[in-house]
């Protein structure tokens, strides 16, 4: 046998391999094997699916906030039916959805949460489902790929107030805090003199502190219009709301990035103090 048709035995074989080795992943397909897709894995509420023969089976990890629920809103019924597989155990939850009929919906789950009154979502988790009939005439599901997670990490302060707020980092890169019931008597001081407060309202009328930088603001008005321009030197520090009603202080971190981020956090007051 010559080295030509060694090469063609070869070629031959290899591709019969692959061929059996596709239909075997076929195989298990149409069997409804399916291995388990992870969504949001670097984010505070990771999540993950698989297709079963049923349908869908969804596990939400809420570990991040234990003291909540998670709950779920479908923006069209009648195509898909959801059920608990497994009861929320330490912020982890599994669903199962199957299929009632064709078509496609959005379906949203949340963890919410309240201050004084004031709800909101601390974690949103949305997907997008379609229902499509396979060549067996029976229902699959797909899931998109245009998944979505937002979050906001809060810490409530004066709760035992009349007056509390809460400081919220968000998964988008904000952070602001909110006064559900107005910001009272509550007054700022930034020591370093490095920070603005600009005091606002959101749609619901609710108002909110938010903090920026005067170099960074500066950088933006006279160079661009997005944080790309910015550069400064990141710091840290620590600013007061305090309230003589109440005669209480609390003190926030602050900490600015090199492009004017800011983040905030409940802290202890400074060791001089």
């Amino acid at each position: 046998m010559n080295k030509k048709k060694v090469i063609i035995v070869v070629i031959i074989i290899v591709a019969l391999l692959l061929a059996a080795g596709l239909a075997f992943f076929l195989f298990l397909g149409k069997k409804g094997g399916s291995s388990k897709m992870k969504l949001f894995s670097d984010s505070d509420y990771p999540c993950e699916y698989k297709v079963t023969k049923s349908g869908v089976e969804l596990t939400l990890d809420g570990s991040k906030t234990p003291n909540l629920k998670w709950e779920y809103e479908m923006k069209r019924d009648g195509i898909f039916e959801i059920t608990t597989k497994s009861e929320e155990n330490k912020g982890k939850v599994t669903y199962n959805i199957k299929v009632l009929r064709g078509g496609s919906t959005d379906i949203t789950f949340k963890r919410k949460d309240e201050l004084a009154g004031y709800n909101y979502d601390a974690a949103s988790v949305k997907l997008t489902l379609f229902a499509l009939m396979n060549e067996g005439e029976e229902y699959e599901i797909v899931v998109s790929e245009e998944a979505s997670v937002d979050s906001e990490m809060t810490t409530k302060v004066a709760e035992d107030t009349d007056c509390p707020f809460m400081i919220v980092n968000s998964s988008t890169g904000y952070s602001y805090i909110v006064f559900p019931n107005g910001s009272s008597d509550w007054l700022v001081d930034d020591p370093s003199g490095k920070l603005r407060c600009s005091i606002g309202y959101s749609s619901d009328g609710i108002e909110t502190f938010s903090f920026y930088d005067y170099e960074a603001d500066s950088q933006l008005d006279y160079t661009a219009t997005n944080n790309d321009a910015v550069n400064i030197t990141a710091y840290e520090t620590v600013i007061t709301l305090t309230s003589e009603k109440r005669g209480r202080t609390e003190y926030i971190k602050v900490k600015v990035s090199e492009k004017g981020g800011i983040q905030l956090s409940l802290t202890e007051a400074p060791k001089d103090k």
